[in-house]
């Protein structure tokens, strides 16, 4: 499966700014980094809570159906794991949203899909 990716522009923004809030732990960053994504994505900003552990400490993150995520706080990653990298953490949160991406507002989703999939086939009349 193919999937839109963001220009690398717009990448290396959310990537640098997601280091930035590894190293800082300043949430601004981090919210304008999902900020950037949603806006490329057309998609509501997921609703985040941290922890500082997550599945005894094996997991960094977790997607819900509803949208909402858990991630460890980049804090709790660095010192509870033996890898804790900016990248794997940046890693981590790039996975988790794209659950977000693929799970949220399934309904609307699979009928742009259904739409755009049969559009100029002239055998179904879509009416939004």
């Amino acid at each position: 499966m193919r999937m839109l990716i963001p220009p690398k522009r717009l990448r290396k923004r959310v990537s640098d700014q997601l280091d930035a809030f590894f190293e800082t732990h300043d949430e601004r960053l981090f919210k304008s980094a999902m900020r950037l994504l949603c806006e490329f994505y057309k998609t509501k900003q997921p609703k985040i809570e941290w922890f500082e552990r997550i599945d005894h400490g094996r997991t960094l993150g977790k997607t819900f159906e509803d949208g909402i995520v858990y991630l460890m706080h980049p804090e709790d990653f660095a010192r509870n794991r033996k890898y804790n990298t900016a990248a794997q953490y940046r890693n981590a949160v790039l996975h988790e949203f794209a659950h977000v991406l693929m799970w949220t507002d399934a309904e609307t989703k699979a009928n742009e899909y259904a739409k755009r999939f049969e559009k100029d086939l002239g055998k179904v009349v879509w009416k939004d």
